[in-house]
Order: C-alpha cells, then structure tokens, then sequence
C-alpha cells in the first residue's frame, strides 16, 4: 500500500508539472506575439496600435482564451490535497507547484568550499609526502603498513575524485541548459545547484586531508593509533552522509542514499531507470575502492598482522568485489528484458558486462596463480572487451557516428554546438582509456610497481568515465529534445 501510494504521489507532481510547462508554453507564446507585434511596428513605423493585432487575432486564439488548463490543475490540487495532505489545499499547493529557478551566488558554500579544498589538499600533500618517504627507507619499522594505508587512502581519493567530475559536469549541464535534474530524476523543489553540491565533497576533502596529515606528519595516537586512522576517516565520512537531522543538505544526502539501496535492489525490486544504470555505470568505474573493501577488513580481521595475505595475490574476493558492479549491471538489463521482451538493446548490452566480468576474473586468477595461460586469457577477453565496450560508448551511450551529421562523424543535434570538438576528444580518450588495462599485462612482476600501476589504472579509468558522463547525459537530453519530451513519465502501481 505505501509503495503505491508513493508512485501515485510522485505521478501526480509529475502530471502537475506537465500542466505547468504546457501552461508556460501558451504564455510564452502570447508573450512572443507581443513583441514581435511591437518590433514590427517600430520597424516599418506602422501608426496602427501596436495591440491591434493582438485584440483581433491572438487574443482572441483558443491557447489564450482557455481556461482548461487551469481548471485541470485546480482539480489536480484539490485531488492531491484530499489523498495525501489531509484536505490542506494551501501545503498542497505549495508542494505541487515548481519553484523558479533563480541564479545564486551562494557566497556562503562557495566561501566554505574553496577554503576547505585549499585546506585539505595542503594537508593531503604534507601526509602523501611523508607516507612516500617512509616506503624508500629500507629498515623502516612502519614501511609495510604505509604502503597498505596508502591503497586504502587511494580507493577513498578515487571515489571523492568521480563524485566531483560529477557536479564539474553539472555546471557544464547548467551552463548549456541540459536538464539533469529531469534526467537523473532529481527532485526538482530541492535540488541543488552545482555550487552547493561541491560543498559536501569540499567537507569530505578537508576530512581526508585532516586525517592523513594526522596519520603521516603527526602521528597522532603513536604508534598504537597508526593503523586505525583509516576507520577513523571512513566512520566520520558516514556520519556525515547518513546525519539524520534535516541540516547540511539533507534532501540531497536521502536521494543519494535511496539511489545506492535502489542500484543494490534494482534487479529484483524496482524497475530499472535511468539513475539506476547511471549510477552502475559509474560505481564500474570504481573497482579499485570496491576491491578495498575486501583489504580493508582483512587488514584488521588480522590485525595487521602480515598484510601481504590480504592483497589481491591471495583473495578471490577482491576479484569477486571487482566484478561485481558488472554483475549488478547485467541484473539490471537482465530485468529491462523481462519488462520490455525486447532483446535489442538489453541482451547485447548484457554480453558487454558478461565480458567485463570474465576479465576481472581472468585477471584475479593470473595474479593469484601467476600462470602464463591466465595472463594470455585476461589479455584476449580484455580486447575484446575494450573494443566491445569502445564501439557501444560511440554508437549507444553518445549516438555519435553519424558519417551524414553536419560535423562528420557526431550527430545532428548536438547541445554543445558552439564547442563542437569536445566531442572528438572524448571519443579519443575514451577509446585509449579503454585498453588502460595493458599496464596490468606490463607491470607484472614487481609488487610495488604493480600496486602502483593499479592506482594510475583505476585513475585513469575515474578520468574516463568523468568525460564519459559529460556525453552520456547530454544524449539523453538530444534524445529527449528530439522526441519533444519536457518531463519524465514516472511509474504507477497499476498496469494502464
């Protein structure tokens, strides 16, 4: 009963803001006629009344003289206020009816955020610093912990780093009016601008920087406390992010935790949207953070004791964890073609996961086995992969390719006309970050350097899906703005 009530909550403030755009429409329009009525007039020095045309011909127009419009969305407030606001028309109102978006300067976020960037990357330099000395001492008595902590830093640097490629590409959307709150299925009364939304990444930032002086340069605790700095920092991220009190943008903090559950459930739960494969999309990019998870545990299940059995030379489960935004993906189109039966595109998109999977199982295998047969199995699926995974970037995720488009090559419509060659660059980088998995096939034999070439791996692959987020987003708006789609059409709890 809850969940339908929701869908039905939700499909009547969408169903209202359809009304409002169609409202707008028609005052838009009677507006534009004015001034052009105006313009003309100055422009031949016509002596009729600028209004005379519009008294006998629009004003009199079915679009203005209607009130249909206004009668619906009366009966709408009076519906939405009976079933979900106890009869209060005056809270119902004030819920269904969109809020103009006005520009901010947001002095105060900006303010905040700037000083604890600054702040944090200070600090985050002076701790890396310090932690990279301690790795090129020989008889250093902390070297091996460091190293260790220093993968557990990377994987949380590594998260931070896409979740602000993220809102730099919703300043971009901003800038040139792609409507990613609709896309991404934001909830537009509360959504934040892109200035605000940095300002929960600057905070993390400052923390992270805190943290790893205090551990590095400081040694805060001694060398009791010298391990447990991680905890410390990953304790204090959650806290921050599931703070139950309605301050520091609590709103956008409750949507980011309901989309994580719905990507876990997605499968099996809920239909799959666009935010939910959206969002696996990009936890695939963070196969690193998520193979931390199994170190981490391990680390301190064992107490530190011999960290080496916890790296990914040992664990089928760090292969597993690496796997699995893959896995989740194909559950994901796996039910898209349960509820669609159409097995173009869902099936062929399923068999880019399945592939996905087998290289970061193919690649587990080799590291743990150091057999030559792995190595040369993880090398011919990843190829396979990548060029699998390069060809549906191009044609699927960004519909370029369009050897006919007026810039060859891309598409007709494209929202960043005027910088037209921002998409030629992304389809290069991204097809080059693809095959960034060679470096693993290279650095096979040192364990530090493979350690070190898995971190470049893993950052060159945030840098890839940060360009790739800028394209995918601004297709769904092309594709919305071709088939003349203003408003996302939410689900009911009933079939129609």
């Amino acid at each position: 009963y809850h969940a339908a009530r929701r869908k039905m909550k939700a499909a009547l403030i969408e169903y209202y803001r359809g009304l409002e755009l169609l409202k707008s429409y028609a005052t838009t329009n009677q507006e534009s006629y004015r001034k052009m009525c105006k313009k003309y007039n100055k422009a031949v020095k016509e002596k009729l009344a600028p209004t005379k045309y519009m008294e006998d011909k629009v004003n009199k127009a079915f679009f203005v003289e209607s009130d249909e419009i206004d009668h619906i969305m009366k009966v709408t407030e009076d519906l939405y206020a009976l079933h979900f606001e106890l009869g209060h028309h005056k809270v119902a109102v004030s819920k269904l009816r969109a809020k103009a978006y006005k520009e901010g300067h947001y002095t105060g976020a900006i303010t905040r955020s700037g000083a604890l960037l600054g702040v944090g990357t200070v600090l985050a330099l002076q701790g890396l610093t310090k932690g990279a000395q301690r790795l090129f001492i020989v008889e250093h008595p902390l070297k091996e912990q460091t190293e260790y902590l220093l993968q557990l830093y990377a994987g949380y640097f590594l998260m931070w780093l896409l979740a602000v490629f993220f809102i730099l590409c919703c300043a971009m959307f901003r800038r040139y009016r792609v409507n990613f709150q609709n896309i991404c299925d934001l909830e537009k009364r509360s959504a934040l601008d892109w200035k605000q939304m940095i300002e929960i990444p600057s905070w993390l930032w400052g923390l992270f920087g805190l943290v790893m002086y205090l551990n590095f340069n400081v040694m805060a605790g001694g060398y009791t406390m010298f391990v447990y700095w991680p905890i410390v920092l990953i304790g204090l991220t959650l806290l921050l992010l599931v703070w139950p009190f309605r301050m520091f943008y609590y709103r956008t903090r409750l949507w980011l935790a309901y989309s994580i559950w719905r990507l876990v459930s997605s499968g099996a739960l809920y239909t799959v949207e666009f935010r939910d494969f959206f969002l696996g999309d990009m936890f695939c990019s963070l196969t690193y953070a998520l193979g931390n998870i199994e170190l981490f545990f391990c680390l301190y299940a064992n107490e530190w004791d011999n960290p080496a059995q916890c790296n990914s030379s040992h664990s089928r489960l760090m292969g597993f964890l690496a796997a699995l935004p893959s896995v989740i993906r194909g559950l994901q189109c796996i039910r898209r073609f349960g509820t669609t039966h159409q097995w173009w595109p869902h099936l062929v998109n399923l068999g880019k996961y399945y592939f996905g999977c087998m290289m970061y199982m193919c690649l587990s295998y080799y590291r743990i086995s150091k057999s030559q047969d792995w190595l040369v199995a993880f090398c011919v699926v990843a190829t396979i992969n990548s060029l699998y995974c390069s060809v549906w970037d191009i044609y699927m995720d960004f519909s370029l390719g369009d050897l006919k488009a007026k810039h060859r090559g891309l598409r007709n419509t494209l929202v960043y006309n005027n910088v037209y060659w921002i998409y030629y660059a992304i389809i290069v980088i991204d097809v080059l970050l693809r095959f960034n998995w060679i470096a693993y096939a290279v650095y096979t034999k040192d364990v530090q350097h493979s350690s070190i070439c898995s971190f470049f791996v893993a950052f060159s692959e945030v840098i890839r899906r940060g360009l790739w987020i800028l394209i995918r987003v601004e297709n769904e708006q092309a594709t919305n703005i071709k088939l003349g789609k203003a408003h996302r059409v939410p689900p009911l709890p009933y079939k129609i």
